[in-house]
């Protein structure tokens, strides 16, 4: 692994945990820059963070937002319900389809 992905390697482990804290998600993936280019400028994490069906997704988006701390970067957090993923990831112009197909898991319950 090169310097930039021993850099995001580090971003992880450090907000990895808190967004498992925040929200006991089923799964987390890494997408954008940092899964298309992690040995070029990473400003930011995106995360997609999947919640059980019975959670209310802009709550857990609110929780994070405000209970991720100390963050190395910028974060940002798409949260969505497994119900939700099948019901868009196929849509050409969905964000969750870009998640899904970019991303790598960083997190599995």
């Amino acid at each position: 692994m090169n310097a930039s992905g021993n850099r995001i390697e580090r971003w992880l482990g450090s907000v990895v945990p808190q967004i498992v804290k925040q929200a006991a998600p089923l799964r987390i993936l890494l997408f954008g820059s940092a899964v298309r280019n992690p040995s070029g400028t990473v400003n930011d994490l995106d995360f997609l963070v999947v919640v059980p069906d019975r959670d209310r997704p802009s709550r857990i988006m609110d929780r994070l937002n405000s209970g991720v701390r100390n963050k190395p970067v910028p974060c940002d957090f798409l949260v969505a319900t497994p119900s939700v993923l099948a019901k868009h990831a196929q849509r050409r112009d969905s964000i969750y389809k870009t998640a899904l197909s970019e991303g790598h898991e960083v997190y599995a319950r």
